[in-house]
């Protein structure tokens, strides 16, 4: 008994970070084990002859150190219930909150002329794209032919502000992106800008973000709180990045969520959705979750739900971008956000495409 004895002091001198590891590791999956019934309940679906159980621990504590408590799963994570299957093949999905039931067109929708809307902004395809995270490519999304989604024929068309005083009405709604936008976009001191990193569109409701006013009002509150407070004449929104892992259509269904609250709250405002900022090529050719033609994708589908009356889709990518529709390498340093000294490309573009509210849609 007293050889074994020492033999286990022996392996634990010879070896100490190993039998650390072992035992950390032991740690984490039992709490993770115990957790999938509680606090880490949005990970059982991890699957775990992939992913250790230590997984639902470390994802559980990284997304509450963020705030953000159904950030996105890792792609393997993801499995559709028959709500999504349904809402994904045009089904009769009856249960559908967002922005109103989706019913099939009694109509035609209508299509909206150029210079309304920008396009969307393409970028090469590498192959790398994870297929369970992304539509079927024969799928539309909003085909809406009534309702605060779908055109009327009457239509405001983009053009330039003639001076910054443009944007002193506005709130900018963002993730880490529209953080950087703030900081060094050259804006701050004439608009206002509600963001904060990790956000989604599927807590930017629900979480505290910081809010920066050009009046000087700062603070953290929530978008509902802040739109029952405030009048605004144009709220821009740009949120995307952070939740490519999830299904495209749940993306989209939170989105169009997401804009009938600032609708109900901001009835007056002109809305503007921001397309999200590719990434750079290496990423994008390498990865299945975080690459352009998931990204691309999800633009398409927000892009929908612009009516050109009062509701509107501006792409800022064409100036940010290669000509395989890349996050221009030079412009950033990890793939994902510009370096300071490119963030005023995204304000002049800003700059370059808003509506004039005095002139009624025609």
């Amino acid at each position: 008994m007293g050889s074994k004895h020492n033999s286990f002091q022996n392996l634990w001198r010879k070896m100490p970070l190993l039998w650390l590891i072992l035992i950390s590791t032991l740690i984490l999956s039992l709490i993770g084990l115990i957790g999938l019934n509680s606090r880490f309940k949005d990970f059982r679906k991890l699957d775990f002859r992939k992913e250790p159980l230590f997984a639902a621990t470390i994802f559980g504590i990284k997304d509450s150190l963020n705030g953000d408590e159904t950030l996105i799963l890792p792609a393997k994570a993801i499995r559709h219930d028959k709500q999504s299957i349904a809402n994904k093949e045009g089904g009769s999905g009856t249960d559908q909150k967002a922005g109103g039931n989706i019913a099939q067109p009694s109509g035609v929708r209508l299509t909206i002329p150029d210079g309304v809307n920008s396009p969307v902004c393409t970028a090469a395809d590498y192959g790398v794209a994870d297929s369970s995270v992304m539509a079927d490519l024969t799928e539309s999304f909003n085909s809406d032919t009534d309702g605060m989604f779908a055109p009327n024929g009457t239509y405001r068309y983009l053009q330039p502000a003639s001076d910054d005083s443009y944007f002193n009405d506005a709130l900018i709604i963002g993730d880490s992106r529209t953080v950087g936008l703030y900081y060094w976009g050259g804006l701050k001191e004439n608009t206002n800008f509600f963001c904060k990193e990790s956000m989604s569109i599927y807590n930017v409701t629900k979480k505290n973000l910081e809010y920066h006013a050009m009046n000087g009002e700062e603070g953290e509150t929530d978008l509902v709180t802040l739109l029952s407070t405030h009048s605004y004449g144009k709220v821009y929104i740009c949120l995307g990045i952070n939740e490519m892992g999830s299904y495209v259509w749940d993306y989209y269904n939170a989105y169009r969520d997401v804009l009938t609250q600032i609708r109900t709250l901001q009835p007056n405002a002109l809305i503007f959705i921001e397309g999200n900022m590719h990434i750079g090529g290496t990423m994008s050719s390498t990865d299945p979750i975080f690459n352009n033609t998931n990204l691309v994708q999800r633009n398409v589908a927000i892009s929908s739900l612009a009516n050109g009356r009062d509701i509107f889709y501006i792409d800022m990518n064409p100036v940010l971008v290669d000509g395989d529709g890349n996050l221009i390498a030079e412009y950033s340093n990890d793939q994902i956000h510009v370096k300071a000294e490119y963030y005023h490309l995204w304000s002049d573009f800003l700059r370059q495409n808003t509506i004039d509210p005095n002139i009624a849609p025609k």
